[in-house]
């Protein structure tokens, strides 16, 4: 495997297991060589930014984002893409998913993302295990900024695909992000356009650039990189766009260092 210029990583899932919050030392390790290799090295996520940056806090202004499965796109602290729903769409699927007993609402925007939760347990997610920064709010009206993202999870596992492609799939992006949420984002939003505007950005070529994923999400990025690779776990479809599988992140990074 040729050296490549940047690395884009999916988190949950890919990089971190079921159950882990932090990055385990290993894992650190091997992204602090990676970058003292000069790759760049990307997280590329349904998290939000703010989420991302506490959990590569010890990496702070050394690598590159892509937040809110692809609406949002950094290098370093620099914002080089931002894509939001049409306006009045992201508020009229917020509303649909408040109406929709067996799923809870998410509203990205920029810096917070805003909730009207039904189980607590919703928020612990949230604020604890994925680190988010949370505003409340009672009705939709009180978000005064574009929603960048709107999300449904589904704390069943169950998430109904079908319904959201079949309502807005026409109207928007619509993506089954892992086994508990369905995100829907402006047309054009995916991971794959986040990683394309920071190659821009840096002036690298695309297929300089190996992808790692699990979940249908990542697919576009899979798409537009030089070297796609999948968990052996991910979704049917996530290895099929892939070129190689893996078990884990840790071993392709330990390969392509010892190869380069």
């Amino acid at each position: 495997m040729a050296k490549p210029r940047l690395i884009a990583c999916d988190i949950d899932g890919t990089l971190l297991t079921a159950g882990q919050t932090e990055l385990p030392a290993e894992t650190a390790g091997l992204i602090r060589r990676v970058i003292d290799a000069g790759i760049v090295f990307v997280p590329a996520s349904g998290r939000q930014h703010v989420g991302l940056q506490k959990l590569f806090a010890q990496f702070d202004g050394e690598i590159s984002y892509v937040a809110e499965n692809g609406a949002l796109a950094y290098v370093g602290d620099e914002l080089v893409y931002r894509v939001a729903l049409e306006p009045g769409l992201g508020e009229e699927i917020a509303q649909t998913m408040l109406a929709r007993p067996e799923c809870e609402m998410y509203a990205a925007g920029m810096d917070t993302c805003y909730i009207k939760p039904k189980d607590p347990a919703y928020v612990d997610h949230l604020r604890n295990f994925l680190q988010f920064d949370i505003t409340f709010i009672d009705d939709i009206d009180e978000i005064d900024e574009p929603i960048l993202k709107a999300s449904a999870y589904h704390v069943a596992l169950n998430p109904d695909f079908d319904f959201w492609m079949s309502t807005y799939g026409d109207r928007c992006n619509v993506v089954l992000a892992s086994a508990d949420w369905v995100d829907l984002s402006a047309k054009g939003s995916s991971k794959g356009a986040g990683v394309k505007a920071i190659c821009e950005r840096l002036g690298i070529d695309l297929a300089d650039c190996i992808a790692l994923g699990d979940a249908d999400n990542d697919v576009s990025m899979f798409d537009v990189v030089g070297h796609p690779i999948a968990m052996q776990h991910g979704s049917e479809t996530a290895r099929a766009h892939a070129v190689e599988t893996t078990t884990n992140v840790n071993e392709v990074l330990e390969r392509i260092l010892t190869e380069c």
